[in-house]
């Protein structure tokens, strides 16, 4: 009995060990339809990555950023509010289409690697705003555990709520139709 409970216990040990060394991945795809002319919206996303304390679009309670723009090479600061504290992780924009999309990835002393994407596509009503991204982290980081289990879902939904808020707002030159709710 004690040799199969030694077994047992070197065969789970081992089973951790394995999958905490293990890479794992974190990914998400979200795609919001607007009225947005791509440029506005382009514009509303920039302003937010460059200071997003004056950003109508951005999850305050969340995140802040700042950078000097998204052109690529450009080093954006995220300061993420976690319940118990703020914590600063850094990123850079490795690609930049003006108004078209943009990728951004973790400095190589952030806990997960990976990147993400933000894409406009125009359509006959407005714009599309994608934003899609894949992370692989090992062991079991706190990051990893607040992106997952808390950030992801409040971020996009914060941002769909700003997003169709400012919306009405424009003036008609900057809406393409009166927007569609699918």
């Amino acid at each position: 009995m004690k040799k199969r409970t030694l077994l047992l216990g070197a065969a789970l040990a081992a089973g951790i060990s394995y999958w905490w060394k293990k890479p794992k991945e974190i990914s998400f795809d979200y795609t919001f339809k607007t009225n947005f002319s791509p440029t506005v919206l382009w514009t509303y996303i920039e302003e937010a990555f460059r200071n997003s304390k004056e950003s109508e679009l951005w999850i305050q309670h969340l995140e802040e950023l700042e950078t000097t723009g998204i052109e690529a090479g450009n080093k954006v600061m995220a300061v993420y509010k976690t319940p118990l504290f703020a914590k600063v992780h850094h990123y850079y924009i490795t690609e930049a289409s003006y108004g078209k999309y943009f990728v951004y990835e973790p400095v190589a002393e952030h806990p997960l690697k990976g990147r993400a994407i933000v894409e406009i596509t125009p359509t006959k009503r407005g714009c599309n705003l994608r934003w899609r991204g894949k992370y692989y982290f090992k062991g079991m980081p706190l990051a990893a555990i607040y992106l997952v289990g808390y950030f992801e879902k409040a971020f996009f939904k914060g941002l769909q709520e700003n997003l169709y808020k400012i919306e009405p707002r424009m003036p008609q030159n900057m809406q393409v139709i009166d927007r569609v709710y699918e």
